[in-house]
């Protein structure tokens, strides 16, 4: 798909068209839709868009886009988000050298950027939590997040003065525009989602068996 067609399909949508997950507190509110009728389109829990999931010792991006001739250190300097809204803004994208990287590489390249959006979000996280994706909304020109923040089991090394980098790819079911898309942003709480979102592909989420089960840590 050209940008101009990206361009008119996020016009014609405009900015009140909005797909809504249930957010952490189970509150969450779906908005108005004038794709094709003025119902609003919402998806629960048990129906969000797959996403993939990195997780980097360090306080540098997982995921980057080189800028000009900007060191690797440089260009990984801020975490920050990205809208993969073609192939070859995939294809523009350095990893990590962390486990789970290919998988989460291969991801990204069997999205169809006809019909839908890569949204990349990253930030960091201190080495003894991890955030949980409890929900997200979007609309053609903005996205956002909610995510609850867990203590790590007391049996997962970490350190405690340390922080690390999660990364998360959510494939949005909309052809969004990265020029059109003027606000990323996320809300964080505690306590847990009220359901298990579960990353598809990528790094092992820490304190989980190889079963996928949560072990049981402290939520702060």
């Amino acid at each position: 798909m050209s940008p101009s067609r990206r361009a008119l399909l996020s016009a014609a949508t405009a900015a009140t068209t909005s797909v809504v997950l249930a957010g952490c507190s189970g509150t969450g509110t779906s908005g108005s839709s004038t794709r094709s009728s003025t119902e609003s389109v919402s998806r629960a829990l048990d129906d969000p868009p797959p996403y993939a999931y990195l997780r980097a010792d360090a306080d540098l991006a997982a995921v980057w886009r080189p800028r000009g001739d900007q060191s690797k250190r440089e260009a990984r300097k801020y975490p920050g988000p990205q809208i993969l809204d073609s192939q070859s803004r995939a294809d523009e994208l350095e990893y990590a050298d962390v486990d789970g990287a290919d998988a989460v590489r291969a991801f990204v390249a069997d999205t169809d950027f006809d019909a839908e959006t890569v949204y990349v979000d990253q930030r960091t996280v201190p080495a003894c939590y991890r955030l949980e994706l409890c929900g997200a909304s979007w609309t053609s020109t903005d996205v956002d997040l909610e995510y609850s923040r867990l203590g790590l089991a007391y049996d997962v090394p970490c350190e405690a003065d340390a922080e690390v980098v999660e990364a998360r790819f959510l494939r949005l079911p909309d052809a969004l525009d990265h020029e059109t898309v003027s606000s990323m942003g996320s809300r964080t709480g505690s306590g847990g989602c009220p359901g298990e979102h579960a990353p598809v592909a990528g790094s092992e989420i820490p304190g989980h068996d190889d079963a996928g089960t949560a072990t049981e840590g402290n939520s702060s």
